[in-house]
């Protein structure tokens, strides 16, 4: 006959949270006294469903806000999060064979086995703490013994046939892969991801957490690489493009492993903030001991694993760009206001590198690398140079029109002025002077207009207007945004003032 759980006092409560604890007791109990190797996922995954469950009864009725019931709802939650936490380790453990992981420099399997060792030991603290919880609130007296329902053999030693045929899928599996492998390299190149890990192993897990990184930040790397992995298992595997293409086996293994490593960071730096960092001092012996093996398992053990197995598999993400990507040639014209300078070359590097393929950048008979923002700057000096020839044959025209014995800073004042007029020139002060470009003895009207134009050019006192194309080859999404980035003005006005980029290119802000 089922008991009547049913609450209207404190009392009932009690009756009904010590029948509650009645299976994670018996589990408890059976697993505290297991060696390490003993602890099966299978006892553990109980143990997980049953402090997940009796944690949400207990903050259901207030316990999370109660002083009488706080510290049993903490051991609950320790409870929880160790079990969840071994799980995944465990998991981590016995799936690294199934995995397809390129060599890295550390032995992951046997650092697993002392994350296991760790753990267990965390695992281990808060079962006790749990237990003498329960029996100090006078819970579950008669708790029943937990029966393993079979011997678990962890290891797998046989796997069933992969003779599944997959149906089409909405998305080109091979468009998927470019963009799994670019936002691959964006994370571990472009976010601070790896910077965390250089924090972490140089001043040590409590003291950067939550000042340097926090729950949040680890939450959010976890869910990059989830997602990666989920878009994979969608659109990638299975397909006839993974069978063909043995490597891109790598890229969801690779994606997976990190995912669940950061998982571990995320639980654990979860249970310091919220549980140890300010704990009682009365905890303060028992906490120190655990947070030497947190620290352990985050920083020498998840977050340098995660870190070597991200970045060991950078060159493959170039590789499938390289080999997957669309390429294509597009003219686009060059920035208005004095060319590639500083703005607009970094954001079109920037464009470049976000998608991690080579995108070159032509001009005539020069080539530069587009992802390289000094070599984009330098495609400058050539525009000048095109900029002085075309101006050039006007001058030439208009010089002819002075005689030889004309004042020659005059002249060139009243030219420069007229192209002005004809919108030809654009001049960036309120007037035009050439008091720092006097004329040399003997130097023609032609000879002093070349230079002094070169001059104004070179100190950006003038900019000739020119429609100078430039090409740019390679990657098409990378050079659809450019486009885009060209349609906005190189984020520019036409006197150099910054201006917001499009929707299109809202991932150059970060």
């Amino acid at each position: 006959m089922l008991n009547d759980c049913s609450v209207h006092n404190a009392d009932d409560f009690r009756r009904m949270v010590g029948c509650m604890v009645r299976n994670s007791l018996s589990i408890s109990r059976f697993l505290v006294g297991q060696p390490a190797e003993g602890i099966g996922r299978t006892a553990l995954g109980g143990l997980l469903q049953e402090s997940s469950r009796l944690e949400e009864l207990l903050d259901a009725y207030g316990a999370r806000t109660n002083q009488e019931w706080l510290p049993f709802r903490r051991s609950v939650a320790a409870l929880k999060l160790f079990s969840d936490v071994h799980y995944k380790i465990l998991h981590i453990k016995y799936s690294i064979p199934l995995y397809a992981l390129m060599p890295i420099d550390h032995d992951i399997g046997a650092a697993t086995d002392t994350a296991v060792d760790r753990s267990t030991r965390l695992l281990v603290t808060a079962i006790k703490r749990y237990l003498d919880q329960a029996q100090q609130y006078g819970l579950g007296d008669h708790p029943a013994v937990y029966q393993p329902r079979c011997v678990e053999n962890e290891h797998v030693t046989w796997r069933l046939d992969n003779d599944l045929v997959r149906g089409s899928v909405k998305r080109k599996p091979d468009e998927t892969v470019v963009e799994l492998a670019t936002a691959f390299l964006n994370e571990v190149e472009g976010s601070d991801f790896r910077g965390v890990f250089a924090a972490l192993a140089d001043r040590g897990f409590l003291t950067c957490v939550p000042d340097v990184a926090c729950e949040k930040d680890f939450r959010r790397f976890e869910e990059v690489f989830h997602n990666l992995q989920a878009l994979y298992d969608s659109y990638v595997g299975g397909t006839d493009l993974e069978q063909r293409d043995e490597k891109l086996a790598f890229l969801r293994g690779h994606a997976t492993i990190v995912y669940h490593l950061l998982e571990i960071v995320t639980d654990l730096t979860h249970h310091y903030e919220r549980h140890m960092a300010g704990a009682q001092r009365s905890d303060s012996i028992v906490l120190g001991e655990m947070s030497d093996d947190m620290a352990w398992l985050v920083v020498s053990y998840a977050m340098e694993f995660a870190v070597d197995y991200a970045t060991s598999v950078q060159d493959l993400c170039r590789e499938l760009i390289r080999r997957y990507t669309e390429s294509t040639t597009l003219t686009l014209p060059s920035p208005p206001y004095r060319g590639f300078h500083v703005r607009p070359s970094t954001l079109i590097a920037r464009i470049v590198r976000h998608y991690g393929s080579k995108v070159l950048l032509q001009l005539e008979d020069e080539q530069c690398d587009a992802s390289a923002p000094l070599e984009i700057i330098r495609v400058n000096e050539r525009i000048n140079a095109i900029k002085r020839r075309m101006i050039g044959k006007d001058i030439l025209a208009m010089v002819r029109e002075y005689q030889p014995d004309h004042d020659r800073q005059a002249a060139l004042t009243a030219i420069l002025l007229e192209l002005f007029r004809q919108k030809k020139l654009v001049v960036y002060s309120d007037e035009l002077s050439l008091d720092d470009v006097p004329a040399a003895a003997g130097e023609s009207l032609g000879e002093y207009s070349k230079r002094a134009v070169a001059q104004l050019l070179a100190g950006g006192a003038i900019d000739i207007r020119a429609d100078i194309p430039v090409s740019f080859q390679g990657d098409k999404r990378a050079l659809d945004d450019l486009k885009v980035l060209a349609d906005a003005g190189y984020g520019e006005d036409q006197v150099g003032n910054n201006i917001p980029l499009p929707t299109a290119l809202s991932y150059l802000k970060r």
